[in-house]
């Protein structure tokens, strides 16, 4: 389970997340975290939400966000929020880290999402040369509100429970226990170092 104030750390996309509000401290309501991504970093998958909204609100840096086909470039003070059914994808082609909040509405299980996501990524199971391998983008998406672009769009389809059954049966799964138990914990620099609210 999420508690406020845990770090979680991506290697592979150069990001590094702290809880601020999870889901149980807003009773499902939203989900915020406090995102940090370090400078040439971007995000593997282009995806949407079909249930979710998503607000990134930039504190430090320049952040590229392409939603819907057209790019933002977002600056300190600046905020995007990303619609339902919108696809995206972001990145930090920058000499300077970015320090943003995100809000996420409703919280349903992305805080499990992310710490799946994150424990692929840091386990080598996902690089940039040859990204999440397909069938475990299908079981992941099945499981959570995230699509990617290029998948299956109806999970309840032929398709989608013919590859989830294969997907299992070849060993993918949509939750791995090691990554949303105990975690080591990271300690973030100065540099990454949270601003305080005022």
């Amino acid at each position: 389970m999420a508690l406020a104030g845990e770090i979680l750390e991506n290697k592979v996309t150069g990001e590094k997340i702290q809880w601020l509000k999870t889901s149980q401290d807003t009773e499902g309501q939203y989900l915020q975290y406090d995102w940090h991504i370090a400078p040439q970093s971007q995000r593997l998958l282009r995806h949407f939400h079909s249930y979710q909204t998503e607000t990134i609100e930039v504190k430090e840096g320049a952040l590229t966000v392409d939603c819907g086909g057209t790019l933002h470039l977002l600056t300190s003070g600046d905020s995007l929020t990303i619609e339902k059914g919108q696809l995206h994808q972001w990145w930090n082609h920058g000499d300077e880290p970015v320090q943003a909040v995100v809000t996420v509405e409703p919280a349903l299980n992305t805080e499990t999402q992310i710490e799946q996501l994150f424990g692929l990524c840091n386990d080598g199971q996902v690089t940039f040369d040859a990204g999440l391998p397909y069938l475990q983008q299908i079981v992941l998406s099945e499981a959570y509100d995230l699509k990617v672009a290029g998948l299956p769009e109806k999970t309840n389809s032929l398709t989608y429970r013919l590859l989830t059954s294969f997907a299992s049966m070849l060993g993918y799964k949509k939750y791995y226990p090691k990554y949303s138990g105990e975690r080591r914990k990271v300690e973030i620099t100065r540099t990454y170092a949270p601003k305080q609210a005022s």
